[in-house]
């Protein structure tokens, strides 16, 4: 640790898979949330109460992301060996004094990568931001 660094303390923050860098990763109750929810606790998967067929808007069932039915527990044991390795080879160089300017850049694509949702639905209220989102997916 540098001397300009002495006291400060390095954050590491995100979701299970936010390391691995593809948003089409970070659904809601979609292929991949299904997929660890199958890997770790099957017996509170029941995939059996979607309808046939196409799913209906995410307004109406909330499924974010891939069709759930393409989970597995194998692709989410898969998904999470490989969220795990990310995390760790993060912590080992930020314990090591290394990237330092990486975790700025991750944290800075991270807040671009929000910006158009807080420009379009935050209007002073969480609530109200998550509400009109929904709103807008109810279909």
């Amino acid at each position: 640790m540098h001397n300009s660094q002495r006291g400060k303390a390095l954050v590491l923050a995100g979701t299970p898979l936010a390391l691995l860098s593809d948003p089409g990763l970070l659904d809601h109750a979609g292929r991949w949330e299904t997929s660890q929810l199958l890997h770790f606790r099957p017996e509170l998967v029941d995939l059996t109460v979607l309808p046939p067929g196409s799913l209906p808007p995410a307004g109406q069932i909330a499924v974010l992301g891939d069709d759930p039915r393409k989970a597995s527990a194998e692709q989410g044991r898969a998904i999470v060996e490989r969220a795990l390795q990310s995390w760790e080879t993060w912590i080992e160089r930020l314990l090591g004094g290394q990237a330092l300017e990486a975790l700025h850049d991750l944290y800075s694509d991270r807040t671009a990568s929000y910006q158009a949702y807080l420009d379009q639905y935050y209007q002073g209220s969480w609530e109200r931001a998550i509400e009109a989102w929904w709103k807008e997916r109810a279909g």
